[in-house]
């Protein structure tokens, strides 16, 4: 159990959120910007291109957060994000098994109106439709495997998902985040043993065949969406920014090595 506890910290951001809209469904992403810092929050271009793709979505997870103690990386962000549209933001701690090597943290930005902050409780997040809803929430499970340890993590993700499960009394899960299972860090092989994999009450919604990197020398689909069969879903699809603003490949590398994914759930 004290792996398993490790993996948690590591993997899952925690708060509580609830939406009050009479939609049941929300628009979701997850992106790695890598390596989110103070000198990258200060060029205007690169944080205008964040903000802007956060406001694509009603929850949001960001990834490789490494900002300063005063957080000033973040609160630029989440200033400009609240410039044209409400946000309400959860931020951890900084995350990790290696204090002396790397440390980040994870956000979930979310959609005030659409989803509010209810509570905060460790290692989830768990969405409903109505504060007040005797339904099942949501689990959100965010994941950002470190490479080297891919294999080890990923065999013990359906582990960490079925103790959220069990802590939040559901049976609806969204695992979202940077997985690294492909290419160089895991083959293909090896992917479709892990018990995520096999196990059939997971959908995996961004293909094996996706490329979620920003270079053209890479083809890797690193980022992934994955539901547990009650949850339903639309419209996955891996968001290429570098199309969408007309960037050029060193713009568009500037601002991530991965794409955002993205997806339709209720």
């Amino acid at each position: 159990m004290e792996v398993l506890a490790q993996l948690i910290q590591l993997m899952v951001l925690s708060s509580v959120l609830a939406t009050r809209s009479r939609s049941r469904c929300l628009s979701v992403g997850s992106f790695n910007v890598k390596w989110f810092t103070v000198a990258k929050s200060a060029d205007e271009g690169i944080l205008n291109i964040v903000a802007d793709i956060i406001r694509r979505y009603d929850v949001m997870l960001m990834m490789e957060i490494r900002d300063d103690v005063h957080q000033t990386a973040m609160n630029r962000l989440w200033e400009l994000v609240n410039a044209s549209s409400p946000y309400g933001l959860s931020l951890s701690q900084p995350l990790g098994r290696y204090s002396n090597y790397y440390r980040e943290q994870y956000a979930f930005f979310y959609r005030l109106g659409k989803a509010y902050l209810v509570d905060t409780e460790p290692y989830s997040i768990l969405i409903k439709t109505s504060p007040t809803s005797s339904e099942p929430g949501i689990a959100f499970i965010g994941v950002h495997t470190q490479p080297k340890n891919t294999m080890t993590e990923m065999a013990s993700m359906v582990e960490v998902t079925d103790f959220i499960l069990r802590h939040w009394s559901t049976d609806k899960a969204v695992i979202l985040g940077d997985l690294n299972a492909d290419c160089r860090y895991m083959s293909t092989s090896a992917l479709a043993q892990t018990p995520l994999k096999m196990d059939q009450r997971f959908t995996w919604l961004i293909p094996d065949t996706a490329d979620t990197t920003v270079s053209p020398q890479t083809n890797c689909a690193y980022d992934r969406i994955i539901v547990t069969d009650p949850v339903q879903h639309s419209a996955a699809s891996v968001y290429n920014y570098e199309t969408q603003y007309a960037l050029s490949s060193q713009e568009a590398k500037a601002v991530s090595d991965h794409y955002p994914v993205e997806a339709q759930i209720c």
